[in-house]
């Protein structure tokens, strides 16, 4: 094989090809240069708990929230107005001040709500099973609409949501 730099073959990649084939080459530089990996964890130690207003990886619980209400863009949903918001695993859509929304209980007493407006190509987000899937493209979000499944890297907008005396309150702006 020629190693002029004009004769060289040219080889196309995918992104997701780059990214996993580049992660590899960066470990494999590591060790090949004398790098060592770090121990492995001791599972049989103790693990940390969060604190009750964040979870698991660090980030704030979006069942954790407290409503402040009467204070400035806080808006209410009844849920006399919605009874299948009241059972655990149920969601409504609606707009709420400007903004398309699923507002759902996935535990008992944690509300969420996030835009139902896919961040991929705008498609219309459903709840099911505890996730927030995009049925157009595969698309699915965690209750606090971090990513859990492409094909966007792009978050879904949340808001914070909470419950008091029978009324969600959801903070808007």
């Amino acid at each position: 094989m020629s190693s002029d730099p004009m004769h060289l073959p040219v080889v196309l990649h995918t992104r997701r090809a780059v990214l996993r084939d580049g992660a590899l080459v960066v470990v494999g530089l590591g060790i090949g240069c004398g790098a060592k990996l770090p121990p492995a964890a001791d599972d049989s130690a103790e693990t940390t708990v969060p604190p009750p207003d964040t979870a698991a990886d660090g980030t704030a619980d979006p069942c954790a929230v407290v409503p402040e209400v009467g204070a400035p863009g806080w808006m209410p949903v009844m849920l006399e107005d919605h009874p299948i918001l009241a059972e655990v695993g149920g969601s409504v859509t609606l707009d709420l001040d400007g903004l398309s929304l699923i507002l759902a209980q996935p535990s008992e007493g944690c509300f969420v709500a996030l835009s139902r407006v896919c961040t991929h190509q705008g498609c219309t987000v459903e709840y099911r099973d505890g996730r927030f899937i995009c049925p157009c493209h595969g698309a699915a979000f965690s209750i606090d609409g971090s990513v859990q499944a492409g094909p966007t890297p792009i978050p879904l907008p949340s808001y914070p949501a909470a419950e008091d005396e029978r009324i969600v309150w959801v903070h808007t702006g």
